[in-house]
């Protein structure tokens, strides 16, 4: 038996891809098209499931060593901007949730619009309303059916049928 390597397949699956995309559309590339993509998509979970693997296994092996980190600070005090010195498990709590608190959120400030100013408009206000309007179930099923069943839409290769 002849044992594959990963890459070379994936390679080999990609190539084939390729290949078929650049051919007419017919019924039997089509098929051809959705069975190298479900095997190229299978390899490619593989792949992720492996490294996903060898990242845990890291984590095990060497730990989170911010969260030692994080535990060694907490084990004793933490002082406060007025200098008093927060000890017990709800003060330090308290001051943390504090902390993070003022480091995300905006301190006032104020109007941003000057930032946008060198940027042209490139949609009309009609057509911006239009596109943010709220579609209707009947418009997607007008929109289905006036497509051609194997039609690719786009370059996912998807089919109108699939939809």
């Amino acid at each position: 038996m002849i044992k594959v390597n990963c890459n070379e397949l994936k390679c080999a699956l990609s190539k084939n891809l390729e290949d078929l995309m650049a051919e007419g559309r017919d019924d039997d590339n089509l098929v051809a098209l959705i069975d190298v993509k479900i095997q190229l998509n299978f390899e490619l979970d593989k792949d992720e499931a492996f490294w996903e693997q060898r990242v845990r296994a890291n984590w095990l092996r060497l730990g989170d060593k911010n969260t030692i980190f994080f535990h060694k600070v907490l084990s004793g005090s933490l002082e406060r901007e007025d200098g008093t010195v927060a000890s017990t498990k709800d003060e330090i709590g308290e001051l943390a949730t504090e902390y993070f608190q003022n480091l995300i959120s905006s301190n006032g400030i104020g109007d941003l619009s000057h930032i946008l100013l060198g940027i042209n408009t490139s949609i009309f206000h009609e057509k911006n309303i239009f596109l943010l309007a709220k579609f209707t179930e009947e418009d997607v099923n007008t929109t289905l059916t006036e497509m051609r069943p194997t039609k690719a839409l786009g370059f996912d290769g998807f089919l109108a049928l699939f939809f």
